[in-house]
């Protein structure tokens, strides 16, 4: 009788590295297929078109020249900063948000052949105090910034995950400089660059912070925290006039 063996080490090797190679690429261009809704101009809240509209003045731009992208990166980012206390179960009142935001410096979407870490996330100037604000906020810890040479913040903590939420990031050389971003995914998927795209996780993106007006994206199994009112729409979103976008 002869024994089968099984495959070779070599053999496995030659149809592992296909395999493998094919998951990676699944996982890195997943970010790059259909681009996101764009979102409405007139549906950012009063607080987020004045940031919005020094970005532009800053920078000769306006809302209709940043891809759909960016427009999303930009109202679901700020939008998260301002609600996360209200989504988050037990979180007592007087937390950091959208107050420790001066203006922002650089607006980043999907890039296409970036990695994870250039993806998906604000350039910021913070306030003077937003450091110490985030670093005593319920629930939050200190952020281990492997991907961010330079830089040291904090994360939120999404549900007890180290991974998931809010990331703010302050230089190492000037507290009033970084940039802030969402973790969707936990693990090994951290590091993919959809784990910062909000179209692809718009259900938890639901979850966690809220609808964003002027964006038509599926919510899907939201959670019933979505019933929480949302403190950037209480003085009026839009009643400051069409704005930058024009």
């Amino acid at each position: 009788m002869v024994a089968f063996s099984g495959p070779s080490r070599s053999n496995r090797i030659i149809r592992t590295v296909p395999i493998a190679m094919g998951i990676f690429v699944m996982c890195f261009s997943v970010a790059f297929g259909v681009p996101p809704q764009s979102v409405d101009y007139m549906q950012l809240s009063q607080r987020q078109m004045a940031l919005a509209s020094a970005y532009f003045s800053e920078h000769a731009g306006n809302w209709d020249g940043l891809d759909s992208s960016e427009q999303l990166e930009f109202s679901g980012a700020t939008q998260a900063l301002e609600t996360w206390p209200q989504f988050t179960p037990g979180v007592p009142t007087g937390q950091p948000g959208l107050t420790e935001l001066v203006a922002i410096n650089a607006i980043h979407g999907a890039i296409r052949n970036a990695p994870s870490q250039d993806q998906f996330n604000l350039e910021t100037e913070w306030a003077a105090q937003a450091k110490k604000a985030f670093a005593t906020a319920s629930g939050w810890g200190s952020h281990v910034s492997l991907l961010h040479p330079g830089m040291h913040g904090y994360q939120q903590n999404r549900d007890g995950d180290p991974f998931l939420g809010i990331v703010v990031l302050f230089s190492d050389a000037n507290i009033t400089i970084g940039q802030f971003h969402i973790g969707f995914r936990t693990g090994f998927g951290h590091y993919f660059p959809n784990n910062g795209n909000i179209a692809t996780n718009y259900g938890e993106y639901c979850d966690w912070f809220g609808t964003i007006e002027g964006y038509n994206g599926n919510c899907g199994g939201a959670s019933n925290y979505l019933n929480v009112q949302d403190p950037l729409r209480a003085t009026g979103a839009g009643a400051a006039g069409r704005g930058p976008h024009q």
